[in-house]
């Protein structure tokens, strides 16, 4: 049996045409870590992963590959552990962006 572990949507960023992918900031209940979720279309994905994932990103591009040669659509699928730290310099950005949205109305 596996272990079972529990987390808090912390923040949701819904699926954009322009992005092509939707992400979600999580808590996790026990340790009180926050861990960024992004999935969407490979080519929105392919382009944030971390440096030295070019072996890793040459395998899933054959992959992806084979998959469209079949008839197939796929979703990348990435993760990252982030710092309060991190997520408080963002939601910083959001909150200015979302001002300056009202500015210019």
């Amino acid at each position: 049996a596996g272990q079972h572990e529990s987390y808090t949507i912390v923040r949701e960023l819904e699926f954009t045409s322009e992005r092509k992918r939707m992400s979600v900031v999580l808590r996790e209940d026990r340790t009180g870590e926050l861990v960024l979720l992004c999935k969407g279309a490979d080519e929105s994905v392919r382009h944030i992963l971390a440096p030295g994932q070019e072996v890793m990103d040459e395998v899933t591009s054959q992959h992806i590959e084979d998959f469209a040669r079949s008839g197939l659509r796929t979703l990348l699928v990435c993760h990252r552990r982030v710092s309060r730290q991190e997520m408080d310099r963002w939601e910083d950005g959001v909150l200015r962006e979302a001002l300056n949205a009202g500015d210019a109305r």
